[in-house]
């Protein structure tokens, strides 16, 4: 008996290879998109504490350079959480190419797969044939002696 051998395995292999490398270039890009929602969350909590904190002193009647420095670092905190909140939009359609891309290479590997399970089921067929004539023929062989 013949061993199976499918015939576009090559391209069977490279599609595979594909399939892996753009899962982890998608895992790369929501790593970095999980990081930058992080951080926007952190520019919130930041933010809420120092308005609490610039409340309080504002109450407390304290000097005026002192509510100055305060309002310029949430008013940085303010423009780098909108900076963030960009980069995050950009990110998320980053993520959704790389899935996008990924459901792209997915189908054309289950399209080769699908060639190689007929191929596969072929090759059974085959095989199950050629033992059928060799039992036939083992059993016509008998017969003649």
């Amino acid at each position: 008996m013949r061993k199976f051998k499918f015939r576009l395995a090559p391209v069977r292999n490279l599609r595979q290879y594909a399939e892996r490398e753009q899962k982890d270039v998608l895992a790369r890009e929501q790593h970095t998109l999980r990081l930058l929602e992080e951080e926007e969350e952190g520019l919130r909590v930041a933010y809420r504490e120092w308005s609490a904190r610039y409340l309080q002193i504002c109450r407390s009647g304290t000097r005026p350079m002192e509510m100055v420095r305060i309002q310029s670092f949430l008013l940085e905190l303010r423009t780098h959480a909108e900076d963030v909140a960009g980069r995050i939009y950009t990110q998320t359609a980053a993520v959704e190419q790389a899935r996008q891309l990924l459901l792209e290479k997915m189908q054309a590997r289950k399209t080769i797969d699908a060639l190689y399970g007929k191929q596969f089921h072929a090759y059974r067929h085959e095989q199950k044939i050629e033992m059928e004539k060799e039992i036939e023929e083992q059993v016509a062989a008998r017969w003649v002696r």
